[in-house]
């Protein structure tokens, strides 16, 4: 495609998409706030976990809101996280391990009942030795806001890292502690994810959108935002308004497409496993597949063309024929349904890309890519 239409059709997609800015959200915490916020880290804060590494310190986030379920639900979540933090503490015991619990609300009703559930997730957390515990009650909807406001703190705190985790996961034994290892082997850089395993939901959908992903295997080379660590320093000033999804962000910021290895500082630990329930019902499936093709394209249109290609050809439709060789490493049959099941999910794209350039055309831009 000339290099004149590309320009154009990405300066429509991105006039296509025009959400306004965002107040960063006002946070309480609860019970209190933390100490390092008000003063500078002691020397004592910055000992080495592992000498020679950097990493002095790393905190966790649990991103969730009232509306989720009940405190006994989410407990279930919380207990994980600090049982693996345990794990991380018997690790490296010289680490200072920060888990921050963000709880949003959307009526004082579950403003109350948000300030509720931080205090007895406080105490919970007090059983962990070595574990400190940050309550964070924040207004409104949407996970970036709450991790936008946890990596600012982890700057505040001095926190070489940051993961964050979310309540619908369950991770296998260790698998924190496994992320972190590699963290601080790779002298905290970079940006690791857990091996995402896919689980079969009740409906039909999520059991067809199970054995598609199984198929193609797309997009499943680079950390996801269910669970992830990822260098603090990059990402001291949060994700912008104008981007819906955490992991993409992330890949985007880090992928160099001029290195030999353009994922080199994105990377997946093979023993550090999570599972997670693949689609659900199919209109709830079809509105999220359009948010994130929708996202996708916001991206390829607003970054450099070599880093939008590179993310296209490796991440996106990584062995989409005709771009790549097709596929016949594990028999014909598969690999033609590999093929057809990669073009079907590229025609969505393309409604999607089509959808934001008719509205940057005719200057009628979306406002807002929910996600959660």
């Amino acid at each position: 495609m000339p290099s004149r239409i590309i320009d154009w059709v990405r300066a429509r997609v991105a006039l296509g998409y025009q959400p306004g800015a965002a107040a960063p959200a006002p946070v309480e915490f609860i019970p209190e706030t933390p100490p390092q916020l008000e003063r500078p880290a002691s020397g004592a804060d910055r000992a080495d976990a592992s000498p020679g590494t950097g990493v002095t310190a790393i905190g966790a986030l649990t991103p969730t809101y009232v509306g989720r379920g009940s405190y006994e639900d989410q407990s279930t979540a919380i207990v994980q996280v600090l049982d693996q933090m345990a794990d991380i503490h018997r690790a490296f015991p010289a680490l200072r391990l920060v888990y921050f619990l963000g709880m949003q609300w959307s009526n004082e009703r579950e403003h109350a009942d948000a300030r509720s559930r931080l205090r007895l997730a406080s105490e919970l957390a007090s059983g962990y030795q070595g574990v400190q515990f940050v309550g964070l009650c924040l207004p409104g909807a949407g996970k970036l806001r709450t991790l936008n406001r946890a990596l600012e703190f982890a700057g505040k705190m001095q926190l070489q890292g940051l993961m964050w985790i979310d309540d619908d996961i369950r991770m296998d034994p260790h698998c924190l502690e496994r992320l972190v290892a590699r963290f601080v082997e790779k002298q905290g850089r970079g940006a690791l994810g857990a091996t995402k395993i896919p689980r079969t939901g009740t409906s039909a959908t999520s059991s067809f959108v199970r054995r598609a992903k199984g198929v193609t295997g797309s997009a499943t080379n680079f950390p996801h935002g269910c669970c992830m660590l990822v260098e603090t320093a990059a990402f001291a000033d949060g994700i912008p308004d104008r981007y819906a999804s955490d992991d993409v962000y992330v890949c985007f910021r880090l992928l160099d497409p001029r290195a030999a290895n353009p994922l080199e500082r994105l990377e997946l630990v093979p023993d550090a496993r999570c599972s997670y329930t693949s689609g659900g019902p199919f209109v709830a499936t079809m509105g999220k597949l359009r948010r994130i093709l929708l996202n996708q394209h916001v991206y390829l249109a607003d970054w450099p063309l070599e880093t939008g290609r590179c993310y296209f050809q490796q991440i996106l439709f990584a062995g989409l024929w005709p771009l790549a060789r097709w596929d016949r490493a594990r028999g014909l049959r598969l690999g033609v349904t590999k093929l057809l099941l990669q073009w079907l999910y590229f025609g969505f794209f393309l409604v999607a890309g089509a959808e934001l350039i008719v509205r940057g055309f005719l200057r009628m831009p979306l406002r807002r890519i929910g996600w959660n």
